[in-house]
């Protein structure tokens, strides 16, 4: 053999080799490149089917309480997460299957590939860690608004009421425990001839007193103001529904915060009506009451707030009163006219209490009667906002007065008494309302706030033809 057929040679060996590599090489980077345009492709699949599932977010809860949730029964009135996977294993299927022309033609592709699992592994529903899931929705909401102080006097006028321990104070059983005399029989001389007569004193705060069992909002209605008489029964809501519905307590723990009661008791009003700002949408008229009171009678709801007020009312009528010198005089002038004239001068004193707790009770009456008509009342009073003077006491019910007044509205009022109230109560309450709203548009008649998802997890197993098994997981939701 001749030196330049053994060169050929040589080469033709090495080229062999060479080409072995490469082509190794190349078939390796095409799988991988496969393999990768393959997860890439269950990746988008997996996101298009998350977005998909929260596109279904319910319209009826958007529109009129700007939540974004996706309700789990679908309209059917029976939540149940395994409803949302299916609408999850549909989408998934749906966007991995082949086009028509693939389909009809029974076409394979390198890129094929089918879902065999789609899973929903994590979710939380609207009532989980107490409410602190509906907190953050609500959160979320009220800060696209940009509020930087809601409610800027309310937390002062609660501390004011609070260091005054108007909240505290028992006024009526002050008032009882002091006419306790007054209740009992004496034995008196009315004619100075030695014969003794059994009488009850009849202490002129008496005619007050017997005004107490009418009730405050009876007392107290303007006239003219037709008062609602919507009722409807609240163990069909949430707050008194059991077992109430409860997801795995996905990122549960996003609410809280030192702002989240000011903002919760904003967005409340935003949304919910009260008296003399009420909505046509909702079922009870006054629904921030019924997040006070809890019963299904706007008529009740509003009687147990007034009675609240009047609480407050008494205690700081009560303590001006006592510390006003002329009032408080012109109270024993008329405890001493009266004890003479019902013969029991010995119970002087316990007369000018009864009257002066009887004149606290009738101011208290004329100051619910003012916020009702949409006036104002001051937290507390000085001798030239005090209205009932002592001459009209006994008929204090014809001379109610009217006008705008000064200090706190109705609404001031309403706010202070709803932030004392529990955060998951409050939560619980306001979900009822919304289901009280929600059920009244078409198609939504049994709707549930606890069926209403806002975070999901889902894990999903995509094959392909090459053999190659791809696991997505995704935590997708409405909320950072």
């Amino acid at each position: 053999m001749s030196r330049g057929r053994e060169s050929n040679a040589y080469l033709t060996v090495y080229l062999s080799l060479t080409l072995t590599i490469l082509l190794s090489l190349i078939l390796t980077l095409f799988y991988g490149a496969r393999v990768g345009a393959v997860r890439m492709k269950a990746e988008f699949v997996t996101d298009i089917a998350m977005n998909s599932i929260l596109a279904e977010y319910h319209r009826e809860l958007f529109a009129q309480y700007g939540l974004l949730m996706v309700d789990t029964s679908y309209g059917s009135g029976h939540p149940s997460i395994l409803l949302t996977e299916e609408h999850l294993t549909d989408y998934v299927h749906e966007n991995l299957a082949p086009t028509m022309v693939g389909a009809v033609l029974s076409q394979v592709t390198l890129m094929n590939n089918w879902s065999e699992e789609a899973h929903i592994t994590g979710y939380s529903l609207a009532p989980d860690g107490g409410n602190a899931v509906l907190q953050r929705a609500i959160r979320s909401y009220m800060a696209a608004g940009l509020l930087d102080d809601p409610f800027p006097d309310t937390e002062e006028n609660v501390a004011a009421l609070e260091a005054s321990g108007y909240d505290s104070m028992d006024v009526e059983g002050m008032w009882e425990a002091n006419d306790a005399p007054l209740e009992q029989s004496y034995l008196v001389d009315v004619d100075e001839d030695g014969t003794t007569e059994e009488i009850y004193p009849d202490a002129p705060s008496a005619a007050v007193k017997g005004t107490r069992g009418i009730g405050i909002l009876t007392l107290a209605a303007p006239e003219g103001i037709e008062i609602s008489d919507a009722v409807t029964d609240e163990t069909a809501y949430l707050s008194h529904r059991s077992p109430i519905l409860h997801g795995t307590g996905l990122a549960e723990g996003a609410g809280g915060g030192l702002l989240e009661r000011p903002l919760f008791d904003q967005y409340v009003f935003e949304k919910c009506g009260y008296f003399g700002q009420e909505m046509d949408k909702s079922l009870l008229k006054y629904q921030v009451e019924y997040m006070i009171a809890g019963t299904g009678s706007d008529w009740r709801n509003l009687e147990t707030v007034c009675r609240w007020l009047m609480l407050w009312r008494e205690a700081s009528n009560f303590i001006y009163l006592v510390s006003d010198e002329e009032m408080v005089s012109q109270a024993e002038a008329l405890a001493l006219i009266a004890s003479i004239l019902l013969f029991v001068p010995e119970l002087e004193e316990v007369i000018k209490w009864s009257i002066l707790f009887a004149w606290s009770f009738a101011e208290s009456v004329n100051d619910i009667h003012i916020l009702l008509s949409g006036g104002r009342v001051p937290l507390v009073k000085t001798h030239e906002t005090w209205a009932l003077s002592i001459e009209n006491l006994i008929y204090y019910r014809d001379h109610l007065t009217e006008g705008s007044g000064q200090g706190l509205d109705y609404g001031q009022y309403l706010r202070m008494l709803l932030f004392f109230r529990n955060m998951e109560e409050k939560g619980n309450r306001l979900m009822d309302v919304m289901e009280m709203d929600i059920r009244r548009t078409v198609g939504n008649e049994r709707f549930r706030m606890d069926g209403c998802m806002d975070i999901l997890r889902a894990e999903i197993l995509v094959e392909s033809v090459s053999g190659g098994d791809h696991r997505i997981e995704r935590i997708y939701g409405y909320y950072e």
